[in-house]
């Protein structure tokens, strides 16, 4: 079965850049929402198997959606990556404690962004 990855980032360049990354790793498939309200319709529309989430976006931000997610059941078992430029404690412990599987830092280079998604899908998917 083919992984599906769902980026949700207001940031369409973002998307640009995952899916260069994404080009060197075999076998995902990427979905993409530029906002919460839209990955939340992709994610019952057509539920990925491992969601990476931006926190500052306008409207619902990253840790509502996250925790949206987490409060659906039919969506709660999902993993979920924060993927954000934002990296201090206090954004990971409320991350953490709303049920993220972990908060990641963008990288500045397209190499430490596949690094990132291999790390990541290698932890969830089996």
């Amino acid at each position: 079965m083919q992984t599906h990855i769902l980026l949700i980032d207001d940031d369409e360049d973002e998307y640009d850049i995952f899916m260069t990354a994404l080009g060197n790793i075999p076998g995902p498939r990427c979905s993409y929402a530029p906002s919460a309200e839209h990955g939340l319709k992709l994610i019952k529309a057509d539920p990925p198997h491992v969601i990476f989430l931006d926190v500052n976006m306008p409207g619902i931000d990253g840790l509502k959606c996250l925790a949206s997610i987490k409060n659906t059941k039919a969506f709660q078992n999902i993993p979920v990556f924060i993927y954000s430029t934002a990296d201090n404690q206090s954004l990971r412990e409320a991350a953490l404690n709303l049920g993220a599987e972990d908060c990641l830092k963008k990288p500045g280079r397209i190499s430490g962004l596949e690094v990132i998604i291999r790390n990541a899908l290698a932890r969830v998917v089996a």
